[in-house]
């Protein structure tokens, strides 16, 4: 007979038990008869205590409220501690585990300490590449390379093979717990059997403590000084892991500057289609019937979402085409692509690069959405030419709309600096500082004017009175036509 303690710490979950409890007496199916499988619920939240009276019809559920809160690496000791099994699983009270995960993980566990499963992340097998896969438990890859192991919920592990050192060290912050049970069992010298089966997936939300940098980063910390002061490791293998640790803090900046980017384009898109500023429109509007995407990620699929009602996308673009499974082609750029009007980049990084690339390679339009995005979707900073009568008939009308002057331009040096119905009085040399912005002339010489700019090479940010009045500020673009004021 087999003992299964299945571990999960709640936080306010009490809506994911019905589905765990679900989950395990499938699994129980798959297992023999006179198997067992009991799970601890760690209600974690104090101020939202849950009833004792759950009952499962093939496994033993308990739950334990605890008075105060401890946090997840808490939470799993005190299931830990109150378990019978032989074996033991941590699960997140999000995840999701197969019906054959424990008749697998027993069948591949075989003398072992413990053993890892494949997973599912965002949808896509996290371990692509079996090469990687089998090199995530050792010594060497753990400390040098980082921690590869997704979630706990991957590995199945004996409960008499679970380090005192981590049962009794329970760390303050949030996020890095498994990996420091990882390297506590490496210090003990435990062994790992690797299952190349996906048995598991990790679902991803907002609350996710993985995706929460600055709470994974005071974690990993935290993991890093007790394992130097309580020496679990030392000499080469500690500046290997402190490396590793610099390696991968590097690594969160990277990311942080991605989200922001990405959270930057995400808002001047929203704000251009609530302007009436799209992007299929222009599409058609330059001929373009059917087209590629390159990039499977976020802005990707957005964009792929926005554009299928307008243009024929032919087929997706992307590194990792193997692993992407969507309802139209998707092709790495060494294969041969089916002919079409244009390939549009949907890349963060490296845009301009991979435009490049396939531009000489397959000898066809592209578009880097990205930069069209910033020239046509932008907010700009308006700034009004002038400072006499127009530009006061200008402002005055304009404060009745929706739109906020940033500032004035003039060529009287003696009044930049200064200030013209509350905003402040600029050089023209604003207009080339400041690459978000947009320039109504509102004085008597626009020629003059227009010819000036046009010398500075910001002719292009020149906009008429009618644009600002149908598109609104947020949806400022070049007004290429000539430019005509109203005076009166």
């Amino acid at each position: 007979m087999k003992v299964i303690s299945v571990i999960v710490p709640l936080y306010y979950g009490e809506k994911y038990m019905t589905d765990i409890i679900s989950q395990l007496e499938m699994c129980k199916t798959y297992l023999g008869i006179r198997d067992y499988i009991e799970v601890i619920f760690v209600n974690d939240a104090p101020d939202a205590q849950l009833s004792l009276n759950w009952k499962g019809e093939f496994i033993h559920i308990t739950v334990i409220n605890t008075e105060e809160n401890v946090g997840i690496h808490g939470a799993r000791i005190k299931g830990l501690r109150k378990c019978r099994g032989e074996y033991v699983l941590f699960l997140d009270q999000d995840d999701r585990i197969e019906p054959e995960y424990f008749r697998n993980q027993l069948m591949a566990i075989g003398e072992n300490d413990a053993v890892i499963c494949k997973a599912i992340h965002n949808k896509k097998c996290f371990y692509p590449n079996d090469d990687n896969f089998l090199k995530i438990v050792s010594k060497e890859y753990m400390l040098g390379k980082w921690n590869h192991i997704l979630s706990p919920g991957q590995v199945l592990l004996r409960k008499k093979s679970i380090p005192t050192i981590w049962s009794e060290t329970i760390l303050k912050y949030n996020g890095a717990d498994d990996w420091f049970l990882w390297l506590c069992m490496l210090a003990e010298e435990c062994s790992f059997a690797l299952n190349c089966q996906i048995l598991y997936e990790h679902v991803m939300h907002d609350k996710n403590t993985s995706d929460n940098i600055l709470s994974m980063v005071q974690s990993q910390q935290e993991v890093i000084s007790t394992v130097w002061e309580k020496e679990i490791f030392k000499g080469d293998d500690l500046k290997l892991l402190l490396d590793a640790f610099f390696v991968r803090f590097m690594n969160y900046i990277w990311e942080l500057t991605i989200l922001r980017k990405r959270f930057r384009i995400l808002d001047v898109w929203m704000k251009a289609r609530e302007s009436g500023t799209d992007f299929g429109e222009y599409l058609l509007r330059s001929g373009v019937k059917t087209c590629g995407i390159y990039g499977c990620g976020i802005l990707g699929e957005h964009l792929y979402d926005e554009l299928k009602r307008t243009v024929h996308i032919k087929f997706f673009i992307d590194r990792n085409a193997a692993n992407i499974h969507k309802n139209i082609p998707v092709y790495t750029d060494e294969d041969v692509l089916p002919e079409t009007d244009m390939i549009i980049i949907a890349l963060l990084n490296e845009a301009d690069a991979v435009d490049e690339k396939i531009k000489k390679k397959f000898c066809v339009k592209t578009l880097v959405f990205t930069d069209w995005l910033m020239k046509n979707g932008v907010d700009r900073k308006l700034f009004l030419f002038g400072i006499g009568k127009i530009a006061e008939r200008y402002t005055e009308f304009l404060r009745q709309l929706p739109v906020e002057i940033y500032g004035y331009v003039d060529n009287d040096i003696n009044r930049c600096g200064t200030f013209f119905y509350d905003r402040k009085i600029y050089a023209p040399e604003i207009l080339k500082e400041e690459e978000e912005s947009a320039v109504l002339i509102a004085c008597d010489d626009i020629e003059g004017i227009t010819e000036q700019l046009t010398r500075m090479g910001v002719h292009n940010k020149i906009i008429s009175l009618d644009h600002i009045i149908r598109k609104g500020l947020g949806a400022l673009k070049p007004y290429k036509s000539n430019v005509r004021n109203i005076k009166e």
